[in-house]
């Protein structure tokens, strides 16, 4: 007769494992929030706004602006061009409701970067021909830039944006 010595042989019950299972389900879930956690915060630098509280509260006064800009009937064609490296040129056409270039005007154009807050910058656009004002830059970074050319004119005031991609 033999002797078992590990004493009554141990049975597992039915289904033992389904709690590994949700430990298991968990984990995955984790590691896969933990991932995406770690690319999100390295690889995105956030959105800047300059002046957000301010744009705010001159909502409605920002509203009224855009309705006595428009009008005016006054137009703007903006043109860039990169040069060498992050310097360029910046033209723009400015029209007025009937066509006719708009003269006696002081234009001002101004480089925000909307994803790094302290390289903005603005320059006064000179006039080189009937309504045509230009000026060069130099860029402090590559990338992308949003370029707002203001023209005012004994109160009126005209307001054009564009998106611009320096390499």
């Amino acid at each position: 007769m033999s002797v078992d010595l590990n004493g009554p042989a141990r049975r597992q019950r039915p289904g033992w494992y389904i709690p590994w299972i949700l430990v298991a389900g968990f984990g995955v879930v984790l590691a896969v929030n933990l991932a995406m956690i770690w690319i999100a915060m390295s690889t995105w630098t956030g959105i800047s706004t300059n002046r957000a509280y301010d744009k705010g509260i001159t909502y409605n006064r920002n509203l009224d602006a855009a309705e006595r800009q428009a009008a005016l009937g006054w137009q703007a064609a903006i043109e860039t061009t990169q040069a060498t490296g992050l310097a360029g040129s910046i033209s723009v056409q400015l029209l007025d409701a009937q066509g006719q270039p708009l003269e006696r005007i002081d234009v001002r154009a101004d480089f925000e970067r909307p994803t790094h807050q302290g390289y903005d910058f603005g320059l006064v656009l000179e006039r080189t021909g009937p309504g045509t004002y230009a000026a060069s830059f130099t860029a402090p970074l590559a990338g992308l830039w949003d370029v707002r050319v203001i023209a005012t004119r004994e109160g009126d005031r005209l307001v054009a944006t564009e998106r611009l991609m320096l390499h």
